[in-house]
């Protein structure tokens, strides 16, 4: 899967086996990357694998924030060139060699995203959604854009809707989990337009959250080129050895999980390829 030159291969190839057990999509993206893209991909997964578990198994607030500071004060000696002695850290160092700051900026935005999981913050308003958003998806697609050395027209215009894209499928996908860790990530002026508590979401409330979904669902796309977003014509300004990582891979899980429940009952199908549109249909149809 790897280049055999890669150093760390052994971590490589660890990182890559739990990335396909946690986030299956994120795997496939890095699996259809050209080779020469997989090792730095799997780095920059791995990282956020690591900082994500932060906020997965810290309930403490301020161990979460002593855990977030270190992978700054780590992202800082990186950038610096000092040894960290951490092996995602350890690997991401040559690239940090190479692309320094701009790799820096958006590593840090991810970190500093999982800050309201660990204070268990509200998000107020739909700005606060977007920017989220913006730190956590965005600047993930730039950082593996940064990593793969991309150079094409619409780069930044392409991540920024793509991120808002795919975070806001993820965030719709695995509203369950966040709510397990009572944890509200619908922003709170569009709940109170409709009307909408933190309960009427919970799983025994099922007939109900379906339509609760519906929705929230026009308040978090408003402004944005989310449903009508078409990937065919926006992936041709992307030269081929990038679209894997850009692709809407990143939406398999969901859509492959919502079309076999929604199948078993009889309700829809899977019936066509564009995922960000069949995402939509299998969730609020």
């Amino acid at each position: 899967m790897f280049s055999t030159e890669e150093p760390f291969l052994e971590e490589l190839e660890t990182i890559s086996l739990r990335l396909k057990r946690r986030d299956y999509a994120g795997y496939l993206s890095v699996r259809f990357a050209p080779i020469e893209q997989r090792a730095p991909l799997i780095w920059l997964f791995g990282f956020l694998m690591d900082v994500q578990q932060i906020s997965l198994k810290v309930n403490e607030p301020l161990l979460g924030e002593i855990r977030l500071q270190w992978w700054r004060d780590q992202l800082l000696k990186l950038l610096r060139g000092e040894a960290v002695g951490h092996p995602v850290a350890d690997g991401l160092a040559p690239y940090f060699e190479k692309f320094g700051d701009p790799l820096f900026k958006e590593l840090i935005a991810i970190v500093d995203s999982f800050r309201f999981e660990i204070q268990k913050e509200p998000i107020k308003t739909i700005d606060e959604f977007h920017e989220f958003l913006e730190k956590r998806f965005g600047s993930f697609l730039r950082a593996g854009l940064i990593l793969t050395e991309a150079q094409f027209t619409s780069q930044d215009l392409i991540c920024f809707e793509a991120g808002k894209a795919i975070g806001i499928a993820n965030v719709l996908s695995e509203l369950d989990g966040y709510l397990h860790r009572d944890l509200m990530i619908l922003p709170q002026d569009i709940m109170s337009k409709h009307n909408l508590f933190h309960e009427d979401f919970l799983p025994e409330n099922n007939e109900f959250k379906t339509k609760a979904k519906e929705k929230v669902l026009d308040g978090l796309t408003d402004g944005l080129m989310v449903v009508s977003w078409d990937i065919k014509a926006q992936m041709k300004l992307v030269p081929s050895k990038h679209k894997a990582f850009l692709s809407r891979w990143l939406l398999v899980p969901p859509l492959l999980t919502a079309s076999k429940r929604e199948r078993q009952k009889g309700l829809v199908g899977l019936t066509q390829l564009n995922p960000l549109r069949t995402f939509f249909t299998l969730y609020f149809k």
